[in-house]
């Protein structure tokens, strides 16, 4: 019967846990994409990731101020989500070039995302079974 119990608020605790993460980094990506340039970068290279067969694109651009700057995207993908030579969109804090990120949905939000919305699932789980199963 406590196991029950437990279970129950281990849910909740979770889900609120991750809803906080999800939504403290879901704010810091956005503040991020506020207050940033955006401007257009190459790929110039896969790199290889440190397990298995996925890789980080290595995008080169030039920032506001004419410095070449190249960075190591932060998204993994196998098969690779941009081609060499492609051209994408970089987004940048505007004194802080080398913080810079491919700017699409996938590098930027899913991160934060996905915590986010683990933590709706276990919580409407948990204040589900605490609610209906007693």
């Amino acid at each position: 019967m406590v196991y029950k119990i437990l279970i129950r608020y281990f849910f909740v605790v979770v889900g609120a846990v991750a809803l906080s993460v999800g939504s403290f980094l879901l704010g810091k990506t956005y503040q991020f994409v506020e207050f940033s340039v955006r401007t257009q970068g190459v790929v110039v290279e896969h790199i290889k990731a440190h397990r298995g067969y996925a890789v980080t694109p290595l995008v080169e651009f030039h920032s506001d101020s004419g410095e070449k700057i190249r960075f190591q995207a932060g998204a993994a993908s196998s098969p690779p989500a941009f081609d060499i030579g492609e051209k994408v969109l970089v987004i940048y804090p505007y004194h802080q070039p080398d913080n810079a990120n491919i700017d699409s949905f996938r590098t930027l939000w899913v991160g934060p995302l996905v915590p986010f919305f683990l933590g709706i699932c276990f919580f409407t789980v948990g204040i589900l079974a605490v609610r209906f199963m007693q």
